[in-house]
């Protein structure tokens, strides 16, 4: 006889042990998604997305989400995966307050999530805007959109995207880069390898 398991929840409902889960908000509603989906085809982890361009519409939907399919975020993975952008330093720490009050964890990108992309290419360098980033990456790429950018070029690259980016962060005790940086790689390293 088989068990049924819940696609959402790693809590065990069967014989079979359950992949974990990983509920991804964001405020990106094209590149981190396609950029996380790669790590779906494994079939050893179970993503949920909760997207929105509105941080406090992120906020109010991830806590329903977690709350109607019984995701308990200090058992599960949840995380909040932003952008710093125009962001103010007050504003981040809020969010980096309220994460850490509900048990989320908090992947921020400064300038933007195309950094982390830009790691799997080149070495760090600073930007001074998210548009500098996506300029700098799009001349490694020759073209870059958003929603259609080619995963092929990044996937041989992750682990040294991993390494650059926890390089780069080492000596950082805040809980958002400050400075060009960011803290995906620390979602990455949870998730299974593809």
């Amino acid at each position: 006889m088989t068990r049924k398991y819940s696609a959402v929840t790693r809590r065990k409902t069967g014989f079979k042990e359950q992949r974990p889960v990983f509920v991804i908000a964001t405020d990106g509603t094209k590149t981190e998604p396609r950029y996380f989906d790669q790590f779906k085809t494994t079939k050893k982890v179970s993503i949920q997305y909760v997207r929105d361009t509105n941080l406090p519409k992120i906020f109010r939907r991830l806590n329903t989400y977690c709350h109607e399919h019984g995701v308990k975020p200090k058992e599960d993975n949840v995380w909040l995966v932003i952008d710093k952008d125009t962001k103010s330093t007050n504003h981040l720490n809020e969010i980096a307050a309220d994460c850490k009050k509900k048990g989320y964890d908090l992947a921020v990108s400064n300038p933007c999530f195309e950094y982390w992309l830009y790691l799997h290419l080149a070495e760090h360098k600073p930007f001074a805007s998210a548009s500098s980033c996506i300029r700098a990456l799009t001349r490694k790429l020759g073209t870059y959109d958003k929603a259609k950018y080619d995963l092929a070029r990044f996937k041989p690259d992750i682990d040294s995207a991993v390494k650059k980016a926890q390089r780069n962060d080492s000596g950082n005790s805040h809980s958002w880069p400050k400075d060009t940086g960011t803290h995906v790689y620390k979602l990455v390293k949870k998730l299974p390898e593809i």
